[in-house]
């Protein structure tokens, strides 16, 4: 089983941080009050991947994608790191994001 770790992160004023840390901005354009949004941070870990590689394990990694409010078609958030020759990765980077309460956002992750 898995560790769980606590995180003792701090709170911070949801787009200051996103810009802040060079990401693409998830915000509803209708969105006027600042208190209808809480940061949140995404943690990203695979088991028992599939094995693409010949001659050694995969090398994977995680690209986060978003489709903005009003749009039909992904965006790139971001990315992971790549962890070499592991079908069980925990990846170190996270996603900070904004979390809109009561609205669908929809997220898709690639591997």
């Amino acid at each position: 089983m898995p560790k769980q770790v606590e995180s003792h992160a701090p709170v911070h004023d949801g787009l200051d941080l996103v810009q802040e840390l060079g990401l693409t901005p998830f915000r509803r354009p209708d969105s006027k009050k600042k208190n209808d949004v809480t940061v949140i941070e995404l943690a990203v870990s695979c088991r028992n991947l599939a094995d693409m590689d010949i001659f050694s394990k995969s090398d994977p990694m995680c690209v986060l994608q978003t489709m903005p409010y009003g749009k039909n078609e992904w965006v790139k958030f971001g990315c992971t790191e790549t962890i070499r020759d592991d079908l069980n990765p925990n990846f170190v980077k996270k996603f900070v994001i904004e979390y809109y309460f009561e609205q669908k956002q929809k997220l898709k992750f690639e591997m």
